[in-house]
Parts: structure tokens; C-alpha cells; sequence
């Protein structure tokens, strides 16, 4: 190695470290400088290694922080990004914390990215630090490591970050949306996990510049039980990814989110439970989720639509598909979505374009369309469908087609792969099998 060190410019083993630190399994810069003195020196010298810290918080505590405290020294003057989780069912005083937190304090003028995953009483110490300026925040992820630390409601936050005059880009998890204080109006991307009803409207009138939206909903929603709720309105909101789990919801759970008005909402994507539906599939969540509550009654014109999983009626879908004719992207997973009737879905989206358009084609700007999963209908339905856009009515917006299907009525004939073989020839991407 000494020999091989020797052959190698400096400023080429520099860019072989960098190389090596970001590549798909990065190299820790702690072993490059093991392999020889000479390494050692380039590597502990390189400001460029030591920009980023990834920790687990364990027993071996204070060489962790002292080894922490070296590390980020290294990164000299340089942005840093810190990911700091600690180990299930660690137990640190109170001064350990405070130890920690101070180290980090330390570097809150250079400090671009925090993601913390700690128990929920350490943040209580963390509030001391959050008092800081952070002007080189941009992005800050907060979680606890505990799952029983779920905090409600809290009458202050648990700490502040509210002096992060960059800070764009926030994840809360397994926490109350205000647990924290941040500079709302400065964020643009925003995530919560296992938030409640509420916390996703007081965000989203929180948040007036939010423009990307997440939000995994998993709490019971018996308490919109009622009249319905005042109007809710985000003008900036683009993005909206809306996943829900475990949700146990009433025929007016619904009313939680009948008030959302997102008049700039361009792309949806939709997650919701996947449990079959049974003879009370009513009281389920197409009732409480109606798609449409995103879509023309809103005056919202999506562009881009994804259904992941869960119960949709075929009516609801297709007042979506008619209120929203810039629609360019369709993605469906019918691997876990359950339709009321998915032979009526396939008979009516797919019915064949007509010359003269003498009836409305269902998202006539479509460029890509994603299906796969079981359906109860034919090839017969997609290809007949396609040679009115591709072959008869001349209607080309239609670029990609993705529909991968089963089910004992999904046989693909060679006539129809030929059919396929031809439209790809042509410069359509048509994948059916």
C-alpha cells in the first residue's frame, strides 16, 4: 500500500477518497486513514470527507461524542449534515444530553441538513440549542426512536428552529405537527407520518407557501363526526402524497376533509388501506376519501394521478377522469385496488375514441398510463381502446402504455402481441401482457 500511496499524486488520491465516500458503499474516511500513514494524513486533512455524520447513539457514549466532536472539526468550515438516531431503549442522563446537543451547537452556523430519530424526553434538552441560528439549515427531519413517545399535544413546543432563515424542507414523524416550532411560511416541502386529521388541515393553513406535501395518516377520525367543516385553503400546494393507514373511519369521516380547497394541485398520489371491503364496505375509505374532493368541485385540473391501493367505487374515479382533461400521467395499482365493479371500470374509461368526438374521451391529453394488477375484463377492452386513439380517430397524445394484467379473463391472443409490436414500431411504448 505504501509503494502504491507513493505512485499517486496527492490530488489523484484526493479524488479517489471523495470517489470512494459517495459511491454505493461508502468507505468511512476512519478506514481510509488506516491503510498507511500517508492516507492518513491526506484523508484526515481533506475537508470534503468529513462534511456528512451518520451516529448511533449507543452505550459507548462518550467516545461516540468524542469521536463526533473530532469528526466534524475535520469538515473545517464546510456545510454539514448530521443524522443522529440513538439505539432502542437507550437511557442517557440529562448532562449526556446536554453534552451531545452542546457539540452540535457548536456547528449550528455550518450545520445544512439534521435528521434526529431520539427518544421524546431528549428533545426536551434539545430546546436549549433550538434557541440557536441555523442560517445554513435547509432541511431538518425529526422523529422519535421510541413508537410509545407519540406526542398529541403539547402547550409548547418541544423545542424551536425558528431562526432557520434557508430552511426549506421539513419531516415530522410520530409527532404533533407544532411539537416544533419551525419557520412555516419558509417551507416548501413538508412530510408528516401517523399525523392526525387535523394536524393535515392546520398545516395546510399553516404553510402558505407549501408546494409538496406528504402525509401518512393513521389516527381515528370519529371526531369529524358532524357538520361540515370550515373551507381550507392552500394556494401553493402542487404536490400532494396522501397515504393512510389503520384507519377506522365513520360514513362522516369525509367531512374531515370536504373544506380542502388546493386550487394549484397538479399531482396526486394516493395510498390508502387495502383491506377488501366486506358487506359494510360503505362505513370504509372511499366514503371517508372521496376522490373527487381534489378535483373539479375544487376547481382543481390534476395532471398527474396515482391510486396505490384501496376500495374505489368506479363512479367516483370517473368523475375524476372527466373533471380533469390535462390529466398526462395515470398510474393504478390493481394489484391493491378493489373497484365496486371493475368490469364496469374497464367497459367505460376504456370505450373507444370516436371521430368527431361526438362523445367526451375519458383524460383525452393522456401521455402515460401505468396499470397492473387483477381485472375482470379482456384485452380485448385496452387494444380496441388504443386503435381508436392510434389507428382511427388519430388522437397521439397517448405515448406509453403500461398494462400488465391477470385474471381468468386476461389472455392476450398473437393477434393482439402482433397488434402491440406494430404501435412500438411506430414510436408508441405499448407493454400488454
Amino acid at each position: 500500500m505504501a509503494a502504491l500511496q507513493l505512485e499517486l499524486p496527492p490530488e489523484l488520491l484526493m479524488e479517489i477518497f471523495i470517489q470512494a465516500k459517495s459511491g454505493r458503499m461508502p468507505v468511512s474516511p476512519l478506514t481510509l486513514g488506516k491503510i498507511c500513514r500517508g492516507w492518513r494524513t491526506i484523508s484526515f486533512s481533506l475537508a470534503n470527507l468529513w462534511t456528512s455524520v451518520d451516529l448511533t447513539i449507543n452505550g459507548r457514549f462518550h467516545n461516540q461524542v468524542t469521536l463526533l466532536e473530532h469528526w466534524i472539526d475535520r469538515a473545517q468550515s464546510l456545510p454539514l449534515a448530521l443524522s443522529i438516531q440513538s439505539a432502542r431503549n437507550l437511557r442517557l442522563t440529562v448532562k449526556e444530553w446536554d453534552r451531545l446537543f452542546a457539540v452540535i451547537a457548536s456547528k449550528a452556523e455550518q450545520i445544512s441538513s439534521i435528521s434526529f430519530a431520539l427518544p421524546g424526553p431528549a428533545y426536551g434538552q434539545l430546546a436549549a440549542i433550538g434557541r440557536k441560528d441555523w442560517p445554513a439549515l435547509v432541511q431538518i427531519s425529526l422523529s422519535t426512536s421510541h413508537q410509545d413517545d407519540h406526542i398529541f399535544f403539547r402547550p409548547s413546543p418541544l423545542c424551536t428552529f425558528e431562526r432557520s432563515p434557508q430552511l426549506t424542507t421539513a419531516v415530522i414523524k410520530q409527532f404533533f405537527f407544532k411539537s416544533f416550532a419551525l419557520p412555516w411560511d419558509n417551507l416548501v416541502c413538508l412530510e408528516l407520518y401517523r399525523a392526525a386529521a387535523y394536524e393535515v388541515l392546520d398545516a395546510i393553513e399553516t404553510c402558505s407557501n407549501l408546494q409538496d406535501f406528504r402525509v401518512t395518516l393513521a389516527l381515528e377520525l370519529q371526531q369529524w363526526e358532524g357538520p361540515q367543516l370550515p373551507l381550507y385553503f392552500n394556494s401553493s400546494i402542487n404536490h400532494f402524497t396522501f397515504a393512510v393507514q389503520q384507519v377506522f373511519a365513520n360514513r362522516h369521516a369525509e367531512n374531515a376533509f370536504m373544506g380542502l380547497h388546493l386550487p394549484k394541485l397538479k399531482s396526486l398520489f394516493f395510498r390508502l388501506p387495502s383491506r377488501p371491503p366486506g358487506e359494510n364496505h360503505e362505513l370504509y375509505l372511499p366514503t371517508a376519501f372521496p376522490l373527487d374532493v381534489f378535483t373539479p368541485r375544487a376547481s382543481v385540473h390534476l395532471e398527474s394521478l396515482t391510486i396505490h391501493s384501496g376500495y374505489l367505487r368506479v363512479g367516483d374515479f370517473l368523475r375524476v377522469a372527466s373533471g380533469n382533461s390535462a390529466m398526462r400521467l395515470l398510474a393504478l395499482d390493481l394489484r391493491r385496488v378493489a373497484w365496486d365493479d371493475s368490469y364496469e371500470f374497464g367497459r367505460r374509461f376504456f370505450r373507444p375514441a370516436e371521430v368527431g368526438w361526438t362523445r367526451p374521451l375519458y383524460l383525452p391529453n393522456l401521455r402515460t398510463l401505468t396499470c397492473e394488477g387483477e381485472i375482470d375484463f379482456a384485452p380485448e377492452v385496452v387494444i380496441r381502446w388504443l386503435e381508436s386513439r392510434w389507428d382511427e380517430a388519430g388522437i397521439e397524445t397517448l405515448e406509453s402504455i403500461t398494462f400488465i394484467g391477470s385474471g381468468k379473463e386476461w389472455v392476450m391472443t398473437e393477434d393482439q402481441k402482433q397488434k402491440c409490436e406494430e404501435w412500438n414500431k411506430r414510436g408508441f411504448s405499448a407493454t400488454i401482457r
